[in-house]
C-alpha cells in the first residue's frame, strides 16, 4: 500500500525532500574546547590537571546544552568566555585561601 505523500509525490513528479543534515558537532566542540584552553585562559594562570579536567568538563557541558544554531555561531564564544572567566576567578580565590599568610616563611635578617 502506498501512503498519500508517496502517491502525490510520484503523481506530481516532485522531488522528495531530503532530511536536513545535522552539522557535525564533534569537530566544532573540539575546536571550541581548544580555543578556550589555549586562548581564553590567561597565560599567567597555571591550571593543575584536575582544574584543567574540571574546566574542560564545564566547557563540554555548556556546549552539549547548546543548540546547533548557537553552537555554530559566535554566541557560544561569549558564553564560553564568561564561563572561563568565572572558573579562573574560582581558581584564583581557591589559591588565595590555601596560600600561606603574607610574610610567613620569610626570614627577616640584616639591618633593622
Amino acid at each position: 500500500m502506498v501512503n498519500r505523500r508517496d502517491f502525490f509525490t510520484g503523481f506530481l513528479k516532485l522531488p522528495r525532500r531530503k532530511p536536513a543534515v545535522r552539522p557535525a558537532r564533534a569537530p566544532r566542540m573540539r575546536s571550541l574546547e581548544t580555543f578556550v584552553v589555549a586562548d581564553v585562559v590567561p597565560d599567567d594562570v597555571d591550571l593543575t590537571r584536575e582544574q584543567d579536567r574540571e574546566l574542560r568538563s564545564r566547557v563540554r557541558a555548556l556546549m552539549e546544552a547548546t543548540s546547533d544554531p548557537d553552537l555554530f555561531s559566535m554566541a557560544v564564544v561569549g558564553k564560553l568566555e564568561k564561563l572561563t572567566e568565572a572558573f579562573v576567578r574560582e581558581v584564583e580565590a581557591s589559591a588565595r585561601e590555601h596560600a600561606p599568610p603574607d610574610g610567613a616563611g620569610t626570614q627577616s635578617g640584616g639591618t633593622p
